[in-house]
């Protein structure tokens, strides 16, 4: 699990412009989802895709 976060944070950080601090802030706010798209068992560079695009939608929408 740590292994995914760190990739979504360099995920979020080197595509997106988005700083450390705020990339372990969106995951950690929508760790359900995290973690259900974990357990789900996708293939890991669609799953960080998929996680960094719902999180920029929620957050760059607020």
């Amino acid at each position: 699990m740590e292994e995914i976060v760190l990739k979504l944070v360099e995920c979020l950080c080197s595509k997106y412009g988005i700083s450390t601090e705020e990339a372990y802030s969106m995951i950690y706010s929508e760790w359900e989802y995290v973690e259900e798209m974990v357990i789900s068992g996708a293939n890991e560079k669609k799953l960080c895709k998929k996680i960094a695009k719902r999180l920029l939608d929620l957050y760059m929408v607020a």
